[in-house]
Parts: structure tokens; sequence; C-alpha cells
């Protein structure tokens, strides 16, 4: 997949959104204003940014104080980041969040997955049950749902001492791709066994889902099983 590519054309729709979008009211999930979604995608995007730059790990705020036009100040962070990875080597060694991928091809992905989230985020300024935006594939919210597994999960599963009292399954009805998450946070990328819940739905809601954005009563996942299981891994604070 070309994550940069997809880079590109996601802060795309996210800059042209801000534009229809009254930032001063609520995201859904979150308890951040439009204007604080605004400023914390800008700044993550200035933040990983100067990661690739430097190659190493840098301070950032969560949710800068922006004066003047939000519109302006993101494009400007969106071009900051997309100029500097479209003239790095993907090969350059940066710090990342995953020591097996210690290269500047990690910001390709993650950031695009940051962007794709948020994207949603910034569209549930105005709708709180906004579909799964329709810009990304299957395969790319397929993706999602896997990063969240091969980077962060386990590790601050690990950090919070949290654990699932039984293995949840998770089911695209969209895409060949099934997951079974283990009490530990790991992931098999097959489902295994009938112990424990599954949550079925398109591959977009499921990435909702497994992001905490979609809650698991919403219509448009199908639960199964033990509930507690679902409920702990959505109050978990596994996602960065």
């Amino acid at each position: 997949m070309d994550f940069l590519t997809e880079l590109h054309s996601l802060t795309g729709h996210f800059e042209a959104d801000i534009r229809s979008t009254d930032l001063s009211k609520s995201t859904a999930a979150l308890r951040w204003s439009g204007l604080d979604l605004v400023a914390h995608l800008g700044e993550v995007h200035r933040w990983a940014a100067e990661v690739v730059r430097t190659g190493h790990r840098a301070g950032r705020e969560n949710v800068p104080q922006l004066d003047g036009d939000p519109t302006e100040w993101y494009s400007r962070s969106r071009g900051e980041l997309l100029d500097l990875l479209d003239r790095t080597d993907p090969a350059k060694p940066v710090w990342t969040h995953q020591r097996s991928q210690r290269t500047a091809r990690y910001w390709h992905r993650r950031q695009t997955h940051e962007t794709l989230v948020h994207l949603w985020d910034l569209r549930s300024v105005t709708d709180a049950s906004a579909a799964a935006p329709a810009e990304a594939s299957p395969a790319l919210w397929v993706d999602t749902v896997d990063e969240l597994f091969e980077v962060f999960a386990t590790k601050r599963a690990e950090q919070e001492g949290v654990s699932l009292p039984a293995p949840l399954r998770i089911i695209a009805t969209d895409h060949r791709r099934t997951w079974t998450i283990h009490p530990d946070f790991s992931c098999e990328p097959v489902a295994v066994g009938r112990r424990g819940a599954a949550v079925t739905g398109t591959a977009g809601d499921l990435a909702l889902f497994a992001w905490g954005r979609l809650a698991p009563a919403s219509d448009r996942l199908r639960v199964d099983g033990d509930a507690s299981v679902v409920d702990v891994f959505r109050r978990a604070r596994i996602r960065p």
C-alpha cells in the first residue's frame, strides 16, 4: 500500500472539511472541540516532521493554542510534513514507536492512520454518527486495525496492567480479514475458538470501534458472546 499517497489525499480531505465545520462544537468521541482537534493533528504533523528531520524523538504539545486562521495553520502543518516525507529517503533511520521499524517509512503509515481516524472525528462534529470516511478503502481500514495491535496495544496493556477476561474476535464483513485479540492484547490475524466475544462489522466501523470511536452498542456493529469482554476492550487504555 502506498501510504504516502494516501496521506496526501487524506490530509487534503481533512483540510477541506475544516472550512465547512463549526469548530466551536465538540467531537463525538473526544473531549475536544473541532478547533482542539485541528490544533492537535496539525501539531502531530509538525512533530512527526521534526522526528523525521532530526532522526530523534521530539517533544510536543498535545493541543496547542492556535492564533490566526485554523485552516491556514493546518495547511502549513500538512505541507511541512508532506514536503519533508516526499524528499526523504524512506529508509532513513529515525526514531519511531516500533522497534522493528526504525525508518522514515514508518511515519508514512502512522500519519495516514492518525489522519484517517481524526478525519472521522472532524466529521463527527457535524454528525455524531458519521459513517467511516469512504475516502479509505476496506484494505486501508484493515491496516488501521493492524497497526493498533502491531505497534501499541500489547505494550500499553502491559504498562496499564490490563487484560481481557477472554478472547475477542473481530470480524470484517467487507474484507477477508478477522482478528483474535488474546487476553494480553496480542493479536492473531484469524478467528480462533468460540470463547469470549465477537464483534462484526465493516472494516471501517471495526477500525472506529478498535480505536475507541464507535460504541459497541452501535447498530453498525454486531456483538455476540460475553459483553464484558467487549466492555473491557473498549475501556482499556491501549491507544496512543
